[in-house]
């Protein structure tokens, strides 16, 4: 087999998933202890360990004290295959911290981020090494990827920006359709009280253009509330494909040519 292992703390379950969707989104063969239940993990990485690039470990405050992510790391240690990447510790622990640790704090998956680029390139100088990758394949493949993670967050915020001047206009378009309802309210009584009394026919006539134009304007403003509400609904659903869009791509990876290894499978 080729690609590395990943060792980590069940209570960094999560940072250890985007670590692996990642690693994966290059292309490059990741396993780790969810993709062998019922399987003693540690005694499979033992016999696999000869086949593998590297052995990832992330280190934290939870796995700095776990046994088992220690023993992983030793055997990663032992076979110069260890890659140490941080998150919320200083430095691997004593006596790991002969390999230098790869800061990961803050990286989300979304964006560049220098410490990501260079466990990657760690990665990748391992699978060279191993003969599973050619040098700069896989940053190639992360150069594109960020590339696409740049042109995917642009039209998010484009389409964020969009959506909020819709909200804006729609939100002023309901108040001018409200002033007109309310004004044609008022001039229908105006109106009315007219009538009642008995005013000259000149006062009737202005008064009942006022009361048409009031009409024309609830008309104009109710139009314009409506084609105001449509573009926001327009602006909600572009937005939503968007960010739809940008959380595929993190997951799934740019559309690239991978490197030589297959996609993750456990260990057979």
């Amino acid at each position: 087999m080729s690609g590395v292992f990943l060792s980590y703390s069940r209570g960094d379950r999560a940072l250890a998933e985007q670590i692996i969707q990642g690693l994966r989104a290059l292309g490059i063969d990741v396993w780790w202890d969810e993709d062998m239940p019922g399987v003693d993990w540690q005694e499979e990485l033992e016999r696999q360990i000869s086949g593998l690039a590297g052995v990832v470990v992330l280190w934290t405050p939870n796995s700095s004290a776990s046994k088992n992510v220690r023993d992983e790391a030793r055997l990663g240690l032992r076979t110069e295959k260890l890659v140490n990447v941080l998150a919320g510790a200083p430095e691997p622990p004593f006596p790991f911290d002969r390999v230098n640790g790869l800061p990961l704090d803050g990286w989300t998956g979304r964006e560049q981020h220098r410490g990501w680029m260079r466990v990657v390139q760690t990665v990748e100088s391992l699978m060279v090494k191993a003969g599973s990758a050619k040098p700069g394949e896989i940053m190639a493949v992360l150069a594109e990827r960020d590339q696409a993670l740049r042109l995917t967050r642009a039209n998010v915020e484009d389409a964020e920006h969009t959506f909020q001047d819709a909200q804006l206009h729609e939100a002023e378009s309901g108040e001018a359709a409200s002033a007109a309802s309310a004004a044609l309210v008022q001039a229908e009584g105006q109106l009315q009280r007219m009538v009642e009394m008995r005013v000259s026919s000149a006062v009737m006539r202005t008064a009942q253009q006022e009361l048409d134009d009031a009409q024309t304007a609830k008309t104009e403003a109710s139009q314009a509330h409506r084609t105001a509400k449509a573009a926001l609904s327009e602006a909600s659903r572009t937005l939503a494909r968007a960010r739809t869009a940008l959380d595929r791509l993190v997951v799934e990876g740019a559309p690239a040519p991978s490197p030589q290894s297959s996609p993750a499978k456990a260990p057979s």
